[in-house]
């Protein structure tokens, strides 16, 4: 009866494909979706996240430790990303929950940094990395210089 007429459905040669290409479709976008929404296992962020051109990858270090590191050395440092109405640019372990947001803890001053490969949130007058960053210079006293020479 039924079953036999079930078992014995065969769908043409067009439906198979059009079926085949539903699916290979959903499985190409359920794949970029799972890659957008992937993080690292540990809940961090990206290490790639902020990486401007004249940075490095790999861990960095914290400002504190930055202080205390071999004066003279290219340096890659961790920290969020402050940028003044005047252009003054700092680079802090901390950031204050307050809108805007008040920089926190150890500070640098960053000097010659291209700000165009950051994405930053702006509330009155003053810009900031939501995330840490990582940036690479040298440092002299306060002040983390940016150079397009630098690599790590």
């Amino acid at each position: 009866g039924v079953v036999e007429l079930i078992e014995g459905f065969q769908p043409s040669k067009r439906k198979r494909r059009r079926a085949m290409k539903r699916l290979v479709g959903l499985l190409v976008i359920g794949s970029l979706v799972l890659a957008a929404c992937s993080g690292t296992e540990d809940g961090g962020s990206d290490p790639t996240v902020g990486v401007s051109p004249a940075s490095a990858m790999g861990p960095g270090i914290s400002i504190k430790d930055a202080f205390t590191a071999d004066s003279g050395q290219p340096l890659l440092v961790n920290g969020f990303l402050f940028v003044e109405e005047d252009g003054t640019v700092t680079l802090a372990s901390l950031m204050a929950e307050s809108l805007p947001p008040i920089p926190g803890g150890d500070q640098l001053v960053v000097e010659g940094l291209d700000l165009g490969g950051y994405q930053f949130s702006e509330s009155q007058g003053l810009r900031w990395t939501d995330d840490l960053v990582q940036v690479l210079g040298v440092l002299n006293g306060n002040t983390l210089t940016v150079s397009d020479t630098l690599s790590g």
